[in-house]
């Protein structure tokens, strides 16, 4: 267990912001009601799998801005643990 594990926490942070901001920025909206007037069964059904669709990307967006605070509370609770351990062996 002699080898050592070297994490660039500047490098992860920025990636983390990086996934944090497009997440953000993910535009989930779908459009329900096309068709406007037409009464076509295959349009009723196009619309409720938009609307469909329109949920899922709302949760899998949801998903991904909790998996991002996540990695980030990991990733400093890492940094602290680090610093720990460091001044521990000085």
């Amino acid at each position: 267990m002699g080898q050592e594990i070297k994490v660039q926490y500047s490098y992860v942070e920025a990636v983390l912001k990086q996934l944090q901001t497009a997440t953000q920025a993910l535009d989930t909206s779908m459009p329900t009601e096309i068709g406007g007037d037409n009464v076509l069964d295959a349009v009723k059904v196009l619309n409720k799998i938009n609307e469909a669709l329109s949920g899922v990307l709302d949760a899998y967006q949801a998903l991904l801005i909790q998996s991002t605070e996540m990695a980030t509370n990991s990733v400093e609770l890492w940094k602290e643990t680090d610093m720990k351990l460091s001044n521990t062996m000085k």
